[in-house]
C-alpha cells in the first residue's frame, strides 16, 4: 500500500464533507479562505489550505480539456517553479479543470469550488481535499486564470481592496490573486511567496516547560509544531484567591519557512520567554501559551505549563 493510499485511507476513515461550490469572497485579503466572509471563533471553519500541502504530500491534477491543458500546465509549473512545497504533480482529482460557460458567474474568466474537505481535530482546522476550477471562454489570459485559482485552493483569497468599498479594484499590490484583469501575472509573485511563506495554520505548543532561577526570573520553552509562522502570545498567570489573573503578556514571532516534507516540522523549534517575578510577589505561577494566526487576527488552541511556586 503506498505512501498516498494510506494518506487516503486515514482521511476517509476519519471524516470527508463534502462542499457545495462556493463563489469567491471579494474585498478580503485573508491568507486563508472562509467563503462567509468571516472567522468565528477556532470551530474548524477557519482554514481551507490544501491538506497535502501542510502535510507535504504531492497534490494530484488533471485537465478535462484540451483547450487549456497547456494553460494549466504552464499555471501548475510556475507555482511549483516559485514554491515548491505546493507540489501540484501527476495524474490525480485532487484538483480539477475543466472548461465550461455553465458553471461560474457570467461574465467571470474563471471560478473555483471546494469539492471535500478534511477536518483535521489535531489543529482544529478543515483542510481541501480536493477542488474544482473552471475557466471560461471569457478569460483572456487563461494561464493566469488558472494560476489564479490555484491560489484559491492553496488558501489565498481574491486581494481586492482592502476596505470594500467600490470602484476599481486594482491595487498597488504585485499578486497573482488580484481581480478584475489587474496584470498578465501567470504565477505567484514574490508578494505570494511571502505570504505562503508565513502560513500558520493551526499549530500549538507542546511541552511547555517553566524554569525559576535563583534570581526570580522564569524563562518558559515550548515545543513549536507550527508550519509557517511562528507567533505565539505568551501570558504570565498567578494565582489570586483561587483565580488565575494575567500579569503579563509578550510575543513571541519568528518566521519558520514553508512546509517541509513532514506533517510537524521535526525535531520541533524551542521558542522561549522570561519575565522577572521579583515585582510581583511570592506565590503560585502558571505560563499560558497561545499560537496567534497573524494572516486572520485570530488565536488557536491554547496551552498551560504546570503550576510553579515562587517564594520571593
Amino acid at each position: 500500500m503506498n505512501r498516498r493510499i494510506l494518506y487516503l485511507f486515514s482521511i476517509i476513515a476519519v471524516y470527508i464533507l463534502v462542499l457545495a461550490p462556493a463563489a469567491s469572497a471579494n474585498h478580503h485579503v485573508w491568507l486563508v479562505m472562509d467563503s462567509n466572509k468571516q472567522l468565528s471563533g477556532m470551530t474548524g471553519d477557519e482554514s481551507r489550505a490544501s491538506w497535502w500541502m501542510i502535510n507535504g504530500a504531492v497534490t494530484t491534477y488533471k485537465s478535462n480539456s484540451t483547450t487549456i491543458s497547456s494553460n494549466v500546465t504552464t499555471a501548475v509549473n510556475n507555482w511549483n517553479a516559485q514554491i515548491p512545497q505546493v507540489r501540484i504533480t501527476g495524474t490525480g482529482s485532487d484538483l480539477v479543470f475543466d472548461y465550461s460557460d455553465s458553471v461560474c458567474a457570467v461574465g467571470s474568466g474563471g471560478c473555483h469550488s471546494i469539492a471535500s474537505v478534511y477536518n483535521d481535530t489535531t489543529r482544529k482546522a478543515n483542510f481541501t481535499l480536493s477542488s474544482n476550477i473552471t475557466i471560461t471562454s471569457s478569460s483572456s489570459n487563461k494561464t493566469r486564470t488558472a494560476a489564479h485559482e490555484i491560489g484559491h485552493y492553496l488558501g489565498l483569497h481574491e486581494r481586492y481592496r482592502d476596505d470594500g468599498s467600490t470602484g476599481d479594484l486594482c491595487n498597488s499590490e504585485n499578486t497573482i490573486m488580484n481581480g478584475g484583469g489587474c496584470d498578465t501575472n501567470t504565477g505567484p509573485t514574490s508578494l505570494d511567496k511571502s505570504r505562503m511563506d508565513n502560513f500558520m495554520g493551526s499549530g500549538y505548543a507542546n511541552n511547555v516547560l517553566p524554569v525559576l532561577n535563583a534570581s526570580g526570573i522564569v524563562t518558559v520553552t515550548w515545543d513549536d509544531y507550527a508550519y509557517g509562522e511562528l507567533h505565539y502570545r505568551v501570558r504570565y498567570q498567578k494565582n489570586v484567591s483561587g483565580a488565575w489573573s494575567t500579569i503579563s503578556t509578550s510575543e513571541v514571532t519568528m518566521n519558520t519557512g514553508l512546509v517541509a516534507s513532514a506533517s510537524w516540522k521535526s525535531p520541533p523549534l524551542k521558542p522561549q520567554s522570561s519575565l522577572s517575578l521579583s515585582s510581583y510577589g511570592k506565590g503560585s505561577y502558571r505560563v499560558e501559551i497561545t499560537p496567534y494566526f497573524k494572516s486572520y487576527d485570530k488565536y488557536g488552541v491554547v496551552t498551560y505549563s504546570s503550576s510553579f511556586t515562587y517564594y520571593g
